[in-house]
């Protein structure tokens, strides 16, 4: 497999689908075909595994400086979270929520009752408006 590359510079790489990256991007053939390289910065000077790109999944390319890129790519960088402590478990809150219901009969909506309005009757007055 051979590529041949032909530019070099930082961007922010805007996809079809809704996706976005930064990095370092280059111009290489890949079996043939033309392709986007962009490798995304990692922790430090380390470098996520490179990404090719079709350029008909481009949607705008905006070069920017390295400094930018490197900005951008920690910001977009998938974070993890601490999963909050869950008391009891969801059978638990199930059963209890069947014990304790919300306070009100389960009527079918057709056979309820029309809500009412307190506003007083119209009058007269209301027709010459």
């Amino acid at each position: 497999m051979s590529e041949q590359e032909s530019w070099d510079g930082w961007a922010i790489v805007e996809m079809m689908g809704h996706k976005r990256a930064a990095g370092r991007i280059r111009e290489t053939t890949l079996a043939g075909a033309q392709m986007l390289r962009l490798d995304v910065p990692g922790e430090g000077d380390a470098f996520e595994p490179p990404q090719l790109i079709a350029p008909a999944a481009l949607y705008r390319v905006t070069m920017c400086t390295e400094a930018e890129a490197r900005k951008e790519a920690t910001w977009m960088r998938p974070r993890s979270f601490a999963a909050l402590p869950v008391s009891g478990s969801l059978e638990e809150a199930l059963e209890l929520e069947e014990q304790e219901g919300d306070g009100e009969e389960d009527i079918p909506f057709d056979q309820q009752a029309p809500a009412r309005c307190d506003c007083p009757p119209p009058s007269a007055a209301d027709d010459d408006i």
